[in-house]
């Protein structure tokens, strides 16, 4: 087991846990969106009902397509949180493939590889 090896896994362990975040952010516009989270203070929203306004601007930036309603923005929701759990466990495979051909490699040096991963975010 030599650093390189090491370095690839805090980078993919690194990679699953941004993946993470980023899936919480997308959980809570869709939630917003269908209205199963109800905010005290107003919004930033877009014309279509409650979806927050960085749905929309994504939406018109990636799709060139200026029909912004409720049933595009969930399927657009639903669209990117599918992209990120593909990716995750893309990840998650290589993740695994490396950490099982490495001898020697064991749950407490996986702690401590995320422990240091999660110090950088």
């Amino acid at each position: 087991m030599n650093l390189d090896e090491l370095r690839d896994i805090a980078i993919l362990m690194h990679k699953i846990m941004s993946i993470d975040i980023v899936q919480s952010l997308w959980i809570v516009y869709r939630k917003y969106g269908m209205e199963e989270i109800q905010s005290k203070r107003p919004i930033n929203v877009s014309d279509a009902k409650f979806w927050p306004k960085e749905v929309s601007s994504l939406m018109k930036k990636l799709k060139n397509d200026n029909i912004i309603d409720e049933s595009s923005c969930l399927i657009f929701a639903n669209q990117c949180l599918q992209e990120l759990y593909n990716k995750k466990e893309h990840y998650r495979h290589e993740l695994n493939v490396k950490t099982t051909r490495l001898s020697g490699y064991n749950f407490s040096m996986e702690y401590t590889i995320e422990k240091f991963v999660q110090q950088g975010l």
